[in-house]
Formats: structure tokens, C-alpha cells, sequence
């Protein structure tokens, strides 16, 4: 009931042919400024903008620590889990926006680890978790029973 959601990317306003998926991953050397519009087929007049990560300056270590990260279950019922790959340091922001775009949960962890998100008090529904770093951010879908 939640395949309706659909993902453009955008790289310094201009949408990128083919990048339509709930991530996405570029070169190291591929600076500029990312976001992504979320729609939502039944509401179409509703447009979620994730934040824009800048790359000035990549390591291309980030790319990776956020490709390795992994959500899970999903969908979820009062808990999902977030690994973050040993790799990462520094702050690993988790934040939770539903569908109106309201940003419902933010948790920020210090490094990689196996990290537990409460959702007990979230309703049952569609959910975009944005995974950010100091150097780049993505944003998955996440449903709850």
C-alpha cells in the first residue's frame, strides 16, 4: 500500500536522469549541492525537500559509511534498529519525518554501533529517516506497522 512513493535527485538544482531510488551514491571527486523531492502518488500536491548536503571537499569515506548502514526491520513495529559501520566517527544524526514532512524523532550517535530507535509512539504509516554525517547525508523509507 506504500509503493506509491516516488524519489528525484537533484545535484545543484538539476534533476539527475535515472536517480529515482531512496539513495543515492556518486564519485568522490562529484562536488556540489544534493537534495532529493519526495511525492507521494495519492497526494500529489504534497512534495517533501529533503536538506541539501554540500560536497566541497569529499573523502568519498562517507559515501561509504552511509551505503553500508542498514535499517531494520522494515517495515517496523515499535522499534527498528540502525547499524552504523565501525568506520564511521564522529556524530551520526538519525531524524524521522512523516508524511506532512514534521520531523517526528531525531537521535544522534557518536560512531558505529548497533543502535536501537523507539517508535512506539509514532501512528502506523510511511516515514523517511534521514541518515546524516558532517560530510553527507541520505534519507530511506521506513514503515510502520
Amino acid at each position: 500500500a506504500y509503493h506509491n512513493v516516488h524519489y528525484q535527485w537533484y545535484k545543484n538544482d538539476t534533476a539527475l536522469q535515472g536517480s529515482t531510488s531512496n539513495s543515492i551514491s556518486f564519485p568522490k571527486s562529484d562536488t556540489g549541492r544534493y537534495y532529493c523531492k519526495v511525492t507521494y502518488g495519492p497526494l500529489p500536491d504534497l512534495v517533501l525537500v529533503s536538506d541539501t548536503t554540500v560536497i566541497s571537499s569529499p573523502t568519498g569515506i562517507h559515501s561509504t559509511v552511509l551505503q553500508k548502514t542498514r535499517l531494520y526491520p522494515n517495515p517496523a513495529t515499535g522499534r527498528f534498529w540502525v547499524d552504523i559501520p565501525a568506520t564511521a566517527n564522529g556524530p551520526f544524526d538519525v531524524e524521522i519525518y512523516n508524511l506532512t514532512g514534521k520531523k517526528v524523532l531525531h537521535k544522534t550517535f557518536m560512531g558505529g554501533g548497533h543502535h536501537s530507535i523507539n517508535i512506539t509512539t509514532c501512528p502506523p504509516g510511511v516515514y523517511f529517516v534521514r541518515l546524516g554525517t558532517t560530510q553527507g547525508a541520505m534519507v530511506r523509507k521506513l514503515v510502520k506497522k
